[in-house]
């Protein structure tokens, strides 16, 4: 028999009944986009594996697979985006290989996964997938990664409660953005309603969002107070006249159409994830809770206006469709206020856009009364640059300083700015190759596993909130535009030809 062949039927037999003492960590939605991707759930499954916390925290993985597909093509396709991740981690001098036996490799991560294919009535079936795998219900814990869409969850949540061992032995994560339909604030209200009555605890409802696990985004806080003195900057409307957070992209959407139909930029990006971001940024880093901080501090967020626009040729994207009563923004330029009289008069942007000329995880923030400009590179996992830069802005102290260091394992050192005495350098710079940042997607999965459910998850009541930020009076306001007033009307493309740049020198 084929090696590979051999490797599926060992696979398939692998689900025997489970170890006391043990959890199960379950991944729904394995054979999708965000599963395959370089940065998706496959690749933080095998990174948190090779740092040893399955291990660590005795973990079991079970993959559930739908009909249709085969363990010997998802284990190529697997292969595919795991071994050149390895081949990168492995060349990281920073990195290493936390197994008992050391051994680290795609194959072997792959082996130790327990692979559940349903072959029962219907392609799509929870209660039935669920029933299938109801041999969990003996782990003393069972986590759900839901890497799927919002409409199956409310299924699968029931049927996971059911069969796995009830509302308190089961944990359940949940992709953002939660409730995006096009009533959007319903649609959540009533996702979340739905779940709850499944009879899961509230305590066991967690939804994810994979840029609180971002290195600099987790350390805004601590970053402040290392800025803060070192500028002699009140971090108020006295300080500051503008912030802006910018999430461009290069990459379009070629083939995924769909994924944005329906959607849009503001639902994608805004609602799900760069509000949490301008939180963050505002909070007292000294707070007690990091979530009722950033809830009260969108509870005093109102909503400016947006601006909206499409690239040109979206609707060449295949599987997406028209739809003459709405438009799916690729670019969002949203502005908020705050009643916070700390943050009044301070200008609030959030801006992000698909198909630009550069790749942009930034944020901004400008000198009230001055030239200066304070920036934080937040995307280091994304497009490989984190630090804080300034541009015009002198420093009043450039001693050295500790700053938190990547990893799974908090760690810190010394580091001095190098800043010129123009005001232009970098206050902090991440650009040490021994230096290993984890992917968002492993930190998430360490987090599930070790129970710490505070950094990398909001909570039900910041989801609802940021949804009433952005539906405002309207959800024609932000989140699905009349083409008549904001776009093109035209059913060939919603837009002039369009080439949106970004530009260092203009403020936005």
């Amino acid at each position: 028999m084929a090696l590979r062949g051999l490797l599926s039927v060992l696979l398939v037999l692998s689900t025997a009944l489970p170890v006391c003492g043990k959890k199960a960590f379950v991944l729904l939605g394995a054979t999708g986009d965000n599963a395959y991707r370089p940065a998706g759930v496959w690749t933080g499954l095998f990174e948190a594996w090779c740092n040893g916390i399955l291990a660590t925290h005795p973990t079991d993985l079970h993959v559930q697979i739908n009909q249709g597909h085969t363990v010997e093509a998802i284990h190529d396709k697997v292969m595919a985006t795991l071994n050149p991740f390895y081949e990168g981690i492995q060349a990281d001098k920073s990195w290493h290989c936390m197994t008992k036996d050391g051994d680290c490799s795609p194959e072997k991560f792959f082996a130790s996964g327990n692979m559940n294919i349903w072959n029962g009535i219907g392609r799509y079936n929870a209660t039935g997938q669920a029933s299938n795998m109801s041999y969990l219900a003996s782990y003393d814990e069972v986590i759900s990664y839901m890497s799927v869409p919002p409409y199956a969850y409310k299924e699968w949540a029931n049927a996971m409660v059911k069969y796995w061992g009830g509302g308190t032995k089961v944990q359940i994560a949940f992709e953002k953005p939660f409730g995006g339909g096009r009533d959007s604030l319903q649609d959540a209200t009533d996702l979340h309603q739905n779940i709850i009555d499944s009879g899961l605890s509230e305590d066991n409802f967690h939804l994810t969002d994979h840029w609180l696990s971002f290195f600099m985004n987790s350390n805004l806080p601590v970053f402040r107070k290392i800025v803060q003195p070192r500028l002699d900057i009140d971090w108020s409307s006295k300080g500051i006249e503008k912030i802006v957070v910018t999430e461009y992209e290069e990459r379009g959407f070629g083939g995924r159409g769909a994924f944005i139909d329906g959607l849009g930029q503001v639902r994608d990006m805004v609602q799900s994830h760069l509000l949490q971001v301008l939180a963050l940024t505002l909070m007292d880093p000294d707070v007690q809770s990091v979530s009722s901080a950033k809830l009260d501090i969108f509870k005093k967020l109102s909503l400016v206006g947006c601006d909206l626009k499409q690239f040109d040729g979206l609707l060449e994207s295949k599987k997406l469709t028209y739809h003459a009563d709405f438009a799916d923004s690729t670019f969002a330029r949203v502005n908020v206020s705050s009643s916070m009289d700390q943050w009044k008069d301070v200008e609030l942007v959030i801006q992000t856009a698909k198909a630009m000329d550069i790749n942009l995880y930034t944020i901004d923030i400008y000198q009230r009364d001055g030239p200066g400009i304070l920036t934080y590179d937040i995307g280091k996992e994304e497009v490989g640059t984190g630090d804080i830069k300034v541009v015009n802005w002198t420093l009043k102290d450039s001693s050295a300083f500790s700053a938190p260091l990547p990893g799974f394992k908090g760690s810190s050192r010394m580091f001095t700015p190098d800043v010129d005495k123009s005001g232009n350098g970098y206050v902090l710079r991440y650009n040490d190759s021994n230096l290993y940042f984890p992917k968002p997607y492993a930190k998430i999965v360490n987090a599930l596993i070790t129970g710490d459910y505070g950094q990398a998850f909001v909570t039900w009541p910041e989801c609802q909130r940021c949804w009433e930020l952005l539906t405002d009076s309207s959800p024609a306001k932000c989140l699905d535009p009349p083409p008549r007033t904001s776009l093109s009307t035209s059913p060939h493309s919603f837009v002039t030809k369009l080439r949106l740049r970004f530009a260092t020198s203009t403020r936005p």
